[in-house]
């Protein structure tokens, strides 16, 4: 009998370790390394720290800057997500600030919170932008980044002017079992503890992380809400729910993955990006 305590006595322990483990990579993501992209070698840009954040920033002290924009990264991502749409932006002469999100290269400080903490980032750079001149800020975000600039719009709705979210999730208490899903067969199932966990180390509560009522908030001002075909990590049923609560239709990115809208269609997706400045103006 002792014996058998002793089994399923390790074998639970080593399950709660795995659950650890997994939830300590929520808050831990991947960080990118490598050179800068030949986008940001412009002189236009610059590395810089601004709302005590890492930021690349282009046009930023231009005077009167009719628009700004804020553009966030997703989670295990990073600053180069937007090398290509940065300087498109950049070269039309608008004011662009794309930070690393805390837990990312290069920004060490503190650790991922899906958009708790990082929404209080995206208000700082936008209230920058705003002391620096420009007249209106539109939000852009990919993922993570996405959800991001709809939690920011629910704790200050006067933060931007016009949002774009890519594969943003609505909910995450419903993201993340999706996620998990993803990982292997019934792992929905064997990882649910690990939200509890990563709530623990964190301090963040999952079922209070809602996008979908930030979405709401925005109802009714210059929104896109974005979903890629083949996006298997956040389904389309998040863009559904995030666009009906913001009162706009989905837009789908045909044959892109998750996080991919930009590179599969860059022309594309800067139209959309003009069609919601023409909004904005």
């Amino acid at each position: 009998m002792f014996v058998f305590l002793a089994i399923v006595g390790g074998g639970a322990g080593l399950y709660l370790a795995v659950c650890a483990i997994a939830a300590f990579g929520y808050l831990h993501p991947p960080k990118l390394a490598g050179p800068m992209p030949k986008e940001f070698a412009a002189q236009d840009w610059q590395q810089i720290q601004l709302a005590s954040t890492p930021v690349l920033a282009a046009n930023l002290d231009l005077k009167d800057s009719e628009i700004g924009f804020v553009l966030l990264h997703g989670w295990g991502g990073g600053q180069s997500t937007w090398a290509g749409l940065g300087q498109f932006l950049a070269s039309k002469g608008y004011s662009v600030v794309i930070p690393a999100l805390p837990g990312h290269a290069p920004n060490k400080a503190g650790i991922t919170t899906f958009g708790v903490r990082e929404s209080d980032i995206a208000i700082q750079l936008a209230s920058e932008l705003r002391k620096r001149g420009c007249k209106r800020v539109i939000g852009i975000g990919v993922s993570m980044g996405g959800s991001t600039l709809w939690l920011a719009s629910e704790k200050d709705p006067s933060t931007f002017d016009g949002i774009v979210s890519e594969g943003a999730f609505a909910t995450l208490s419903e993201a993340i079992p999706t996620w998990n899903a993803g990982r292997f067969p019934f792992g929905d199932v064997v990882l649910a503890p690990a939200a509890t966990f990563a709530e623990k180390m964190s301090g963040i509560e999952v079922a209070k992380i809602r996008p979908v009522d930030g979405a709401g908030v925005f109802r009714g001002r210059p929104a896109i809400v974005l979903s890629c075909e083949f996006d298997s990590l956040v389904p389309l049923s998040n863009a559904k729910k995030l666009a009906e609560a913001a009162g706009v239709d989905v837009q789908m990115i045909p044959g892109s993955k998750h996080a991919e809208g930009y590179v599969t269609d860059p022309a594309a997706y800067e139209r959309i990006v003009m069609n919601l400045v023409e909004q904005v103006k």
